[in-house]
């Protein structure tokens, strides 16, 4: 029977860099008899952006029940059925299965847990149609994770609420023995330590827990850097200032990736929790939620300062970003034709 292994975990665990490795060679993979899967043809979206290094657009369909997406669903499959002649293994990644919920347009604690629940049988059953699934996930430290979630939020989903709203929001993420339960009991699921695979080298590690033979690289590619602290409550403020548009939010991740504006945000490390106490209340309330499998390193002894991020300091950077935008706006506009996320590199 095929084997069948899907891929995921919180932000920040490296998956980036893991897809990245397995898309740059998915014929040699093919080689050892491992379909990494494209999805570009069937949900017709570009074939070079780096979403389309994963699975993203599978399983986000799967959360949904347009008609048009399941017409691309079901392309998919077939797509599937038929590239993986030939080959023992079928690899899925994409660390947004970890996070979706099926939609039906009801929002609430409990009825998040009942979406996740009929979500992840729904991802299960799909990809139990190609062979035998297992499961495979990469944790990281909660309080660590917590950080990352509040960045991805405020820059890539227009999140504009503070950081403990989110905690509150994302309390299901947090519970990471419900999350291997769940995935447990629809298929055998490994579950990692992302700080201790990092140590090892993450691709190494990847490839030798999945069986995959020896990595194409020697050194794992460099892990897409986050936006600073500073950077993440002006784009939140900015948020509700600018009620939802899009193309500004983007513009402005974009500005706070260049190296050149780093000391408007400020180069000392600050953190979102207002305090030590408040940060290991957080940490303690996770610790029953987390399975005893998962030695997770302890937080850092000290907590850095809480960001403040002041009217000064705003107004300030608004100036210099929308200077910059006038004066860039040749670039802008051309890594917009190219559809090319905020994270990613000019075009060449």
């Amino acid at each position: 029977m095929t084997r069948v292994i899907f891929h995921t975990g919180t932000a920040k665990t490296g998956t980036t860099a893991i897809q990245a490795e397995l898309a740059a060679n998915r014929a040699g993979l093919s080689e050892r008899g491992i379909l990494y899967p494209e999805t570009w043809k069937s949900f017709r979206h570009r074939a070079d952006i780096q979403s389309a290094n994963a699975q993203h657009a599978m399983t986000q369909a799967i959360a949904r029940d347009s008609l048009k997406v399941q017409a691309a669903l079901k392309r998919f499959k077939t797509y599937l059925s038929e590239a993986s002649n030939g080959h023992n293994t079928i690899l899925f990644s994409a660390e947004s299965a970890y996070r979706l919920l099926k939609a039906d347009g009801i929002r609430g604690q409990t009825d998040r847990r009942r979406r996740r629940k009929i979500y992840i049988a729904e991802l299960s059953t799909f990809l139990q149609s190609f062979g035998a699934l297992e499961y495979v996930v990469y944790f990281r430290r909660p309080e660590s994770y917590a950080t990352s979630l509040y960045t991805e939020a405020v820059c890539a989903n227009g999140f504009d609420k503070d950081f403990q709203r989110l905690l509150s929001n994302s309390k299901l993420q947090f519970n990471y023995a419900f999350q291997v339960s769940l995935l447990r009991s629809h298929a055998p699921t490994r579950v990692h330590v992302y700080e201790t695979a990092a140590k090892q080298g993450l691709i190494q590690h990847f490839f030798d827990d999945n069986g995959l033979g020896d990595p194409f690289v020697t050194k794992t590619p460099p892990l897409r850097v986050s936006v600073s602290n500073g950077a993440t409550m002006w784009i939140c403020r900015s948020n509700r200032e600018q009620s939802g548009d899009n193309k500004q939010r983007k513009r402005r991740w974009l500005f706070a990736n260049q190296a050149e504006h780093a000391d408007l945000f400020g180069t000392a490390k600050t953190s979102f929790w207002r305090s030590k106490s408040e940060r290991d209340a957080f940490v303690e309330a996770c610790r029953p939620k987390i399975p005893e499998e998962l030695a997770l390193p302890e937080p850092e002894e000290d907590v850095a300062p809480f960001c403040d991020w002041t009217d000064q300091q705003h107004h300030r950077t608004e100036e210099t970003f929308r200077a910059w935008q006038e004066d860039q706006k040749d670039r802008i506009d051309a890594r917009e034709r190219a559809r090319l996320a905020p994270f990613m590199p000019d075009p060449s």
